[in-house]
C-alpha cells in the first residue's frame, strides 16, 4: 500500500511540476528540468523494485525523421500550447492540452537526446 501511495504522489508531482516548468520556465528549462525528474523517478523506481541498472536506457529507436526537425516541431507545438493555454479551453478539453503537452515534451526530449548521441558518434569518428 505504501509503495502504490508513494507511486501515485510521484505521478501528481510530475503533473504539478510539468505544469510548473511548462507555465513560468523557457521550453529548453522545462525540458531539462524534466529530464532530471525522469532521471531521478527511475532511479526511485528502480531503488524501490531493486531491478538493476539499464546500461543503455535511452530508448531511442530510429523513427526515420531528423531529430533536429523533431525538436523544432515539438517546440513550435509547446508554444501554440501556451497561446492556446491563455484561451478559455473547456474543462472537458483541459486534460487533452495537458496530454499534447506531455507529449510534445517527450519528442522534445528524445530528440534532444538523439542529437547528443549524434553530436556525440561524431566526435568520436573525427
Amino acid at each position: 500500500m505504501l509503495i502504490k501511495e508513494l507511486l501515485e504522489k510521484l505521478d501528481r508531482f510530475e503533473s504539478l511540476l510539468t505544469t510548473y516548468a511548462y507555465d513560468e520556465l523557457t521550453s529548453i528549462d522545462a525540458v531539462g528540468l524534466k529530464q532530471k525528474f525522469e532521471s531521478f523517478k527511475k532511479d526511485l523506481i528502480r531503488n524501490i523494485f531493486n531491478e538493476p541498472e539499464n546500461k543503455d536506457s535511452s530508448g531511442i529507436t530510429n523513427s526515420g525523421l531528423p531529430p533536429k526537425k523533431v525538436f523544432d516541431n515539438a517546440i513550435q507545438t509547446l508554444e501554440l500550447l501556451k497561446i492556446l493555454k491563455k484561451s478559455d479551453v473547456p474543462k472537458n478539453q483541459e486534460s487533452i492540452v495537458h496530454n499534447i503537452e506531455l507529449n510534445a515534451l517527450v519528442l522534445v526530449e528524445l530528440s534532444m537526446n538523439m542529437l547528443n548521441k549524434q553530436n556525440n558518434n561524431t566526435h568520436y569518428e573525427h
